[in-house]
């Protein structure tokens, strides 16, 4: 059901009222039962500089995602939470009570800010659980093509000649990134090769996934802020289909996740029971 063709039939029913706090509070749209309010519309079409109809979309399918968050009884725990709020601060660069500080300072109460994380991780179990039902019959066959044409990502060195680079100064460290060649003040610079056994299994994972001559990620220890600039990967090994099977799965449906979602939501919006009420002018 598209909000633009009711619109231009109600229209035709509904004079142009003046707004007051009682409209402002007042229903706008129910879809399957979940109101949507005039305030939320005026609200987003203001932060996100959309047009009402084009808010009144996007409200639609949040309130349908809410439904189904619901219904499929997907539910997110406090570790899950307090994990995603770890994570967010050290990208940041910050410790958690840092960071706490920080969302303060914005304006934005902890409880608000921890609300948001654990709707977006809800959102996040659901598109999984979409994109999982929908391509889980996704053939061996597919698989096995995927892993003939792209042998070459399911390797793994088993030593690295790399470049550390380790500062306390993170401004510092992406300058040096850009400009390799640049003597910066607090950014020590050392040759090392890495032994994969002797390495954790997360710093493995990175420069594994770095190409050659090239910089890895910046990453953060309780130190410094440190990146690789890998010279070379040596002794490298070839990962059978079946340890990889499960990967190539996960990126199949990651890579067509995007379009299985959208045609998702597209069909539970036509069969969804939305009624509307009134629209701003």
């Amino acid at each position: 059901m598209k909000i633009k063709r009711v619109k231009l039939y109600l229209l035709t029913l509904i004079s142009p009222f003046i707004l007051n706090a009682g409209m402002l509070n007042g229903v706008s749209v129910v879809v399957d039962n979940e109101a949507i309010t005039m305030y939320e519309i005026y609200k987003l079409s203001k932060k996100a500089n959309l047009a009402y109809e084009d808010s009144i979309e996007k409200l639609i399918e949040l309130k349908l995602r809410e439904v189904e968050v619901k219904k499929r009884n997907i539910v997110v725990d406090k570790f899950e939470i307090e994990q995603e709020l770890e994570n967010i601060a050290q990208k940041s660069g910050f410790s958690l009570s840092q960071f706490k500080e920080v969302v303060g300072l914005r304006g934005i109460s902890w409880s608000a800010y921890k609300k948001k994380v654990k709707q977006k991780i809800e959102q996040e179990k659901l598109d999984k659980r979409v994109s999982v039902e929908k391509l889980k019959n996704i053939s061996e066959e597919k698989l096995k093509e995927y892993y003939e044409k792209n042998i070459d990502e399911f390797t793994i060195a088993k030593k690295f000649e790399v470049i550390k680079y380790s500062s306390s100064s993170k401004d510092n460290l992406e300058k040096s990134v850009l400009n390799p060649m640049l003597s910066l003040p607090n950014v020590i610079k050392e040759a090392e090769v890495l032994d994969a056994k002797r390495i954790n299994p997360k710093l493995l994972f990175v420069l594994n996934d770095t190409e050659e001559s090239s910089f890895s990620p910046i990453l953060t220890t309780s130190e410094a802020y440190i990146t690789f600039f890998v010279i070379k990967k040596m002794n490298i090994e070839y990962l059978s289909f079946s340890k990889v099977k499960d990967v190539i799965f996960s990126k199949l449906i990651k890579e067509s996740q995007k379009r299985v979602i959208k045609e998702y939501f597209e069909k539970l919006k036509a069969k969804a029971d939305i009624k509307v009420i009134r629209l701003p002018s």
